[in-house]
């Protein structure tokens, strides 16, 4: 009798033993596959960072863009300024500054530390850098184009005004007169 339990049991790990060994093969054939068909998040991933300059540029240019119309909204109700058309120049486009955390050998070798992102893991399995701040461009010039232009006292109030608002030197800026 002990014979025929002991085969059973032999058996039973054998069979056992063979179901994990086919678990873990199927296991690494469908890891194996996986990787021949494409990671949506992956693939988002590099679009992201393939297109990051032609995002930065284009909030850029939005931000340019909102600069001029804000500005000739309020110096075209500027008296004597009339018809306005406002271009404003940045130096830099926008810079995005993120959280970092540095490592350091020992405490007393600042020199020779590394520098890595804090990265945080989003709900969605995405990864994810924390921003800490955006620092917006810098106007490099503004030119603006009025009806009042040639009269010396508005251009006066329009240089306090773009100067005042925008936190640049009066040379910066230009006023001048539409042509008719």
């Amino acid at each position: 009798m002990s014979d025929k339990s002991s085969v059973l049991d032999k058996l039973k790990k054998d069979k056992i033993r063979n179901i994990i060994i086919v678990i873990g093969t199927i296991g690494i054939v469908i890891i194996f596959i996986s990787n021949f068909f494409p990671n949506k998040n992956n693939d988002n991933n590099i679009n992201e960072n393939d297109n990051i300059s032609d995002l930065l540029n284009t909030n850029t240019q939005q931000y340019e863009e909102k600069i001029e119309q804000q500005l000739e909204e309020i110096i075209s109700s500027i008296d004597g300024a009339g018809r306005t058309k406002v271009m404003a120049t940045l130096d830099r486009t926008e810079q995005i500054v993120y959280a970092t955390e540095e490592k350091y050998n020992s405490d007393n070798d600042k020199k020779n530390g590394e520098t890595d992102y804090v990265i945080i893991k989003k709900s969605d399995g995405t990864e994810t850098a924390i921003k800490v701040t955006e620092i917006q461009p810098k106007i490099k010039g503004v030119i603006v184009v009025c009806d009042g232009g040639e009269n010396p006292v508005v251009q006066e109030r329009v240089i306090k005004a773009v100067t005042t608002v925008l936190g640049i030197s009066s040379s910066k800026v230009c006023v001048t007169k539409i042509s008719e």
